[in-house]
């Protein structure tokens, strides 16, 4: 396609709804075999339709259904996009329509959107009247009535004179804090509906805050106290799904997540991500729910199938004057423990005839460091050679904020025999990296700052070198092709740097 195609589909997809064209439908059911000259299989038909269900729902298109299928000469197949027409409650007693139907935002009138039907899925479950909730679509004269089956929270079975609320369980803030947060206690006898709005205030400072299983439990009433007993989302135990490769220890342990901890919103990111930084899986699941008193974490993985490599490549490199070629081995998830090992050679083809060899290892699985690595590497120019080593350890500070310490050491020797100063470097630095993902990251940043001092500690040559750099990525989709756009800068700094230790910026950096 040509570059004022893709800007004319990103401008449709700016400016209006998104849409399955016929087109599409065409192309999906080729690829499945359905297409003029072929024999009509009903199982591929099944699978193209299936696909082109699948196609709506990346459109965000949900309330659509395969309406008609008539299999002639000509085939024709018919898909009904579905307005929502109307929107029904059931399973409540105690609490009014009213109370909740504000939390639906999915408008009449329109074809149901994925988001907009998740959106207000998530909004009634983290409503202190609802525990659980599901929704169904139903087909109806003009278009599709979704309803919202739902299931109370009782913590009051029957109207009860109540004088007082007694919160039991209460561990994430004081006391003091807790009877603020109480809102008062309803006059007379109490429905289970006004209890509910004297804890709504409760309730939503830990949906704020992000600790989104919190649930409530009627322990009864005594001489008028109404005793809640208040499930902040403890982790019970945690069950791994999914890894064939991978040890399910590495997985735990990356995991971050021990039983006793109180689960939140930001401590599941935290865990995925650092799953997904390994590099392994193409996706990780967590799935909460509550079992009993405590909650089981669901944690399934997606390995990749292939996490070995050979890779080779030509490039033009103006610091060497000509062509360099690259050749690359490496293997990722050693015997499934979370250890990669690559070995790279980089030979100048034209021009400089230069020649690394780099034996790279890094494991992250310790117990302490979030990432430990070593480089060992060997650089043969025309006037000299040098040996030299690298070991680099991580350590976590913060959320998706870690603390990296390195040493580097190396020798370097003239061909004429002449021994050059050695280098001894320590490096200190902070990396912040909330990517999605490490291979095609479409949201997130990844920050780092650096700074490098040689000699003073260790003989050798001296010199001190800054180093700060930050990529940020955007979700950017050409039609069916997700797509990223991604910034960075880069910047450097050093004093009283040797000629061979000096860089410039541009280029391959």
């Amino acid at each position: 396609k040509t570059l004022w195609s893709w800007i004319q589909i990103w401008l449709s997809q700016l400016l209006n709804p998104p849409r399955v064209y016929a087109e599409r439908v065409r192309e999906i059911l080729a690829e499945h075999g359905i297409k003029p000259g072929q024999v009509l299989n009903v199982k591929k038909l099944q699978e193209g339709l299936q696909a082109v269900l699948d196609e709506y729902q990346k459109k965000d298109l949900g309330t659509v259904q395969v309406g008609q299928v008539i299999p002639q000469a000509k085939l024709v197949v018919r898909f009904e996009e579905l307005p929502v027409v109307a929107h029904e409650f059931r399973g409540l007693s105690t609490i009014s329509e009213e109370e909740i139907r504000d939390l639906v935002t999915v408008p009449l009138g329109e074809v149901g959107r994925i988001s907009q039907i998740r959106e207000s899925l998530q909004r009634l479950s983290r409503s202190v009247y609802i525990s659980e909730v599901k929704v169904v679509p139903e087909p109806v004269p003009g278009g599709v009535k979704l309803v919202w089956e739902v299931k109370e929270r009782v913590v009051l079975p029957n109207p009860t004179a109540v004088s007082q609320i007694a919160v039991e369980g209460v561990t994430l803030l004081p006391k003091e804090k807790l009877q603020a947060l109480l809102g008062p206690v309803p006059q007379g006898i109490a429905t289970n509906a006004a209890v509910l709005r004297a804890l709504r205030p409760l309730f939503d400072y830990y949906q704020r805050e992000g600790y989104f299983l919190v649930d409530f439990v009627g322990e009864g009433v005594e001489n008028g106290v109404l005793r809640v007993r208040v499930r902040e989302g403890e982790l019970g135990r945690i069950e791994v799904k999914g890894n064939t490769r991978t040890a399910e220890w590495v997985i735990l342990r990356v995991l971050g997540l021990r039983p006793g901890h109180i689960l939140n919103e930001a401590r599941l990111a935290v865990a995925r991500q650092s799953l997904m930084a390994l590099g392994y899986f193409s996706d990780v699941l967590l799935a909460p729910s509550w079992e009993g008193e405590k909650v089981r974490l669901a944690v399934e993985v997606k390995e990749l199938e292939k996490l070995g490599s050979i890779q080779g490549s030509v490039s033009f490199s103006p610091e060497a004057g000509g062509l360099v070629g690259n050749l690359t081995y490496s293997q990722k998830n050693l015997f499934g423990t979370a250890q990669d090992l690559s070995l790279t050679l980089s030979r100048g083809l034209t021009g400089s005839k230069e020649t690394t060899w780099n034996l790279s290892y890094v494991g992250r699985s310790f117990p302490i460091f979030t990432q430990v690595g070593l480089d060992l590497y060997r650089k043969e120019e025309e006037e000299r050679l040098t040996l030299g080593g690298k070991a680099q350890v991580s350590y976590p500070l913060a959320d998706y904020l870690d603390l990296t310490l390195g040493f580097t050491a190396e020798g370097s020797t003239k061909l004429s025999g002449e021994v050059l100063p050695p280098r001894n470097a320590l490096s200190l630095g902070v990396v912040f990296d909330d990517r999605d993902s490490p291979f095609f990251p479409r949201v997130g940043q990844r920050a780092q700052i650096s700074l490098e001092k040689a000699g003073t500690f260790a003989p050798g040559v001296e010199y001190v070198s800054a180093r700060a750099e930050i990529s940020r990525f955007w979700p950017f989709d050409l039609g069916d092709y997700r797509c990223a756009l991604a910034t960075r800068v880069l910047g450097r700094l050093g004093w009283d740097l040797p000629m061979e230790y000096a860089f410039s910026l541009g280029g391959v950096d």
